[in-house]
């Protein structure tokens, strides 16, 4: 052999991988690497892309549209249950299509049922549970800080992918069947249902939450620096585009195609599908979040400031601004019932994060809000970091963790579901006892509801100072409890109980006003100090009574 050729064989080798459509270099920022060793064929099993129910990943879908195809117009804002968790959960809860709700927490990955009880539990491995997807068997995927799990529908473990990378979760799934999840050292996976890696690609950044068009791209930002990137499905670069602003939140995916963006900023841009600008809309009332797209395509900006905007999603205009009227503290991005009805969530800003979800009309205008609370510590605040979810019946799904008033780390949460009461829920419980009383003794209260089908019940007191009973029972239907209680100031109280059955089916609030007025003998010795550095009006006031 000519002793020219092995060198000439090398550098054509050489060549032929650097010019592979599966590995492809880039400037010092950016670089593509396929470990071809690592690629396995997928198991025979027939997945199809994401699970057809109400809710099966962040956003609701692959697109990020945070629309879901359920009305929601007969949602009154009523919190039909609370599910508790130990630790506490930043994360999206999903939906699968028999209406069971997984969540993580910082350790584990929880499953309810529908009506908020208890399904099953399982650890996992590392901390701090990112956003879960469901695919069409019901796997579950769920990120953690340094793996990657996948559960059976049961809860069993079905496999972890162990890279030392940190998952920060936003898994999305294509229609063929490829799962993509990046981290937060820069690596973006695309991985067959069975845990085996397709490719990777790298941008020494962090990836939020990938998502995909019509023809499988994929399109992601990074936390630190300035670009939206486009991939090939596979995992070759086609475009990035540069902006004067870091993008911390994900893209979402218009019909069009149009990718729609919003920072940390102040700014909403919208991207061509050809990585050029289509538009970009400073908005002078505070930061944005990552949009929402209502049914008609308007763009719903809800995010890092007391304002909600819709934007014409063909030019950015402002269509309308929604003042929420406090200045807020974590409010969410918006999601959208098929009505176009907008639901968000916030903490008001001050120490107590007093957490509310709150309803818009589509065109802006004031629906509904309700209080989220603790059974626990009912007037501290739960504080609000994850998005919401829409169920099949219109109920909106609020993940919280605590928040105490000490400024302690939360180490609990819980899902709170908001929307209508099942017609079987226990009734208003009637509250009998005297409404006027005096601060400081004790007082008899009597408590009644009827369950329509005759389930023991549970009761919920709220007494307006502070202080609750938290489900006591069970109590058979339609029988009265008495349960004391003692106001230690005076003024006016509003006693509050709702009662749930033993199939954690909640009723509505029964209420009764108290008033616990000053203490009239104290002010009579006052009066009568008073008198006693006067000795000729006391001795007027004496004769008086005595005539009288």
């Amino acid at each position: 052999m000519n002793k020219h050729i092995i060198p000439i064989l090398v550098i054509l080798l050489f060549i032929v991988s650097a010019v592979s459509p599966m590995v492809i270099g880039f400037k010092s920022d950016v670089v593509s690497d396929v470990k071809n060793a690592e690629i396995a064929e997928p198991e025979s099993t027939e997945v199809s892309g994401p699970m057809d129910s109400p809710w099966p990943m962040y956003k609701h879908d692959a697109q990020h549209t945070g629309r879901s195809p359920y009305d929601t117009s007969q949602n009154p804002g009523y919190e039909k249950w609370k599910y508790f968790y130990e630790w506490s959960s930043i994360s999206t809860a999903v939906i699968d299509k028999s209406g069971n709700l997984f969540v993580p927490t910082m350790v584990a990955l929880h499953s309810a049922h529908l009506n908020g009880t208890h399904k099953w539990k399982h650890d996992l491995i590392g901390v701090d549970g990112y956003e879960p997807l469901i695919d069409s068997n019901g796997t579950i995927y769920v990120g953690t800080g340094n793996r990657f799990h996948a559960f059976y529908p049961n809860g069993t473990l079905k496999w972890i992918l162990n890279r030392d990378k940190n998952f920060c979760g936003y898994p999305v799934i294509s229609p063929d069947d490829i799962i993509y999840v990046g981290t937060y050292d820069g690596y973006l996976y695309a991985l067959y249902p069975n845990g085996s890696i397709k490719w990777e690609y790298i941008v020494n950044d962090i990836i939020r939450a990938p998502a995909l068009d019509k023809e499988g791209n994929i399109y992601f930002t990074t936390y630190n620096d300035n670009y939206l990137y486009c991939i090939y499905p596979n995992g070759t670069f086609k475009w990035k585009f540069e902006t004067d602003v870091g993008f911390r939140l994900g893209p979402v995916i218009g019909e069009d195609g149009t990718i729609y963006l919003a920072p940390a900023t102040t700014y909403v841009q919208a991207v061509n599908p050809d990585g050029t600008e289509k538009w970009r809309t400073k908005l002078d009332n505070g930061g944005a979040a990552i949009p929402a797209i209502s049914p008609d395509g308007t763009l719903i900006i809800s995010g890092q400031s007391e304002y909600v905007n819709a934007l014409d999603p063909d030019d950015g205009r402002i269509l309308w601004t929604y003042k929420v009227g406090v200045q807020t503290y974590d409010q969410t991005s918006a999601v959208i019932g098929a009505d176009g009805i907008i639901h968000f969530a916030y903490n008001e800003y001050h120490f107590s994060h007093k957490g509310y979800l709150c309803a818009l009309n589509s065109d802006g205008t004031f629906k509904w809000k309700t209080r989220l609370t603790s059974d626990i510590k009912p007037y501290d605040g739960m504080n609000i970091l994850s998005d919401l979810s829409i169920g099949s019946d219109g109920t909106v799904y609020v993940p919280t963790w605590f928040f105490g008033s000490s400024g302690s780390l939360p180490s609990w949460g819980y899902i709170h579901a908001i929307g209508q009461l099942d017609p079987n829920a226990p009734e208003s419980p009637t509250i009998n006892g005297i409404n006027r009383g005096k601060a400081g003794e004790e007082y008899e209260y009597i408590f009644k509801t009827v369950s329509p089908i005759d389930n023991d019940v549970y009761y919920f007191i709220d007494w307006g100072d502070n202080s609750v009973e938290s489900w006591i029972g069970p109590y058979p239907s339609d029988t009265e409890i008495k349960v004391n209680h003692s106001w230690t100031k005076w003024g006016k109280y509003k006693i509050q109980a709702r009662a749930k059955d033993t199939e954690n089916l909640w009723g509505p609030w029964g209420e009764l006003e108290v008033t616990m007025p000053k203490n009239q003998q104290a002010g009579n010795m006052w009066f009568l100090r008073w008198l006693e550095r006067f000795p000729i009006l006391q001795k007027i006031l004496d004769v008086l009574r005595l005539n009288n």
